[in-house]
């Protein structure tokens, strides 16, 4: 900025400064005008029908930035200032912005990931993810399953994962749909039901303490129940490492989640467990990598679609 044009700036300032101090007879606050010219700095249009709302707006802004900053006591304060005329009616609604943006900045990065992370789930919405189990098993067959996992970003999934130790082929799909949790067992059969319990009774009954983590539950408990780091890959993405705090052994004792810096896409889900002592199903991770083409169709979420045949979707883009 020129010479000039920063002398017009401070002419401008004082004649503010002065318009107040005559209005209230000269009994003004040097800090507390600091105040009021850094939120004129922010002065936006606003119609007449909010700016008595915009009034009380900012008087409250300034009694908690009175609040925060702590005032003295023991000075002799001036009443407090009053917001009226079209001057000051528009820096409610920019002051609300600013102090909501300073929050958001203030807040740490980890918060920051986690609010992303829920936001961007939801936002991209349909698409699959290779799931890959890993077990310590000494049988390097029954070591690492292979299955698939479909999300919608709003608490709808599809989990399809192989049995190993059954006959060829065979396999187990659940999920949940709009309003309820389902699983088709090996034999065919539907069963369903208002919570996870309808899956989780199923696989103790085959694999014991088998873990079926879900990206919706996860995301919704790693403020709650985790501290969280983020942290650069050497690809250029972003890791979001979580590792279990609270003591509930369900959750997963490490989450590593990373996202595509340029598309926000959650690339991969990794949960691992230690697995405990005499453990049945032996599992100690489980990740879920996209797959970009997404291949779900209407009614994927519903068992009934995986009761005809149970056959995998054609490869198609659900984005198109």
């Amino acid at each position: 900025m020129s010479e000039r044009e920063l002398t017009a700036t401070d002419e401008a300032v004082e004649a503010l400064i002065e318009e107040r101090a005559v209005e209230l007879g000269g009994n003004v606050d040097a800090r507390r005008a600091a105040r009021l010219l850094a939120l004129h700095g922010l002065l936006s249009s606003e119609s007449d029908a909010d700016r008595e709302a915009s009034e009380d707006g900012i008087n409250t802004v300034m009694a908690k930035i009175e609040d925060a900053t702590g005032g003295n006591a023991e000075k002799d304060a001036p009443a407090p200032l009053r917001f009226v005329g079209f001057r000051w009616a528009p820096l409610a609604a920019a002051a609300a912005v600013a102090i909501a943006a300073v929050a958001w900045w203030n807040l740490t990065a980890e918060k920051r990931a986690v609010a992303t992370l829920a936001a961007t789930h939801k936002q991209h919405g349909l698409r699959r993810y290779d799931l890959k189990v890993e077990r310590d098993d000494a049988d390097a067959s029954l070591a690492s399953i292979a299955g698939k996992v479909d999300v919608d970003g709003a608490g709808r999934f599809v989990v399809i994962v192989p049995i190993p130790t059954a006959a060829s082929g065979a396999r187990v799909v659940f999920g949940r749909s709009l309003d309820e949790w389902w699983i088709v067992n090996p034999a065919g059969a539907i069963e369903r039901g208002t919570d996870n319990d309808v899956v989780g009774k199923w696989i103790r009954a085959v694999a014991g303490d088998a873990p079926f983590p879900s990206m919706d539950a996860t995301f919704a408990t790693l403020e709650s129940d985790y501290d969280v780091e983020v942290e650069d890959t050497p690809e250029g993405d972003e890791r979001i490492v979580a590792k279990r705090t609270s003591d509930d052994g369900r959750l997963a004792d490490v989450v590593n989640i990373t996202l595509n810096k340029d598309s926000r896409r959650i690339r991969s889900v990794r949960w691992e467990w230690t697995p405990p002592e005499g453990s049945i199903a032996k599992v100690r991770a489980v990740t879920a990598t996209l797959f970009e083409k997404s291949p779900l169709p209407e009614a994927w979420f519903e068992p009934e679609t995986h009761m005809r045949g149970g056959a995998d979707a054609p490869a198609e883009d659900p984005s198109r």
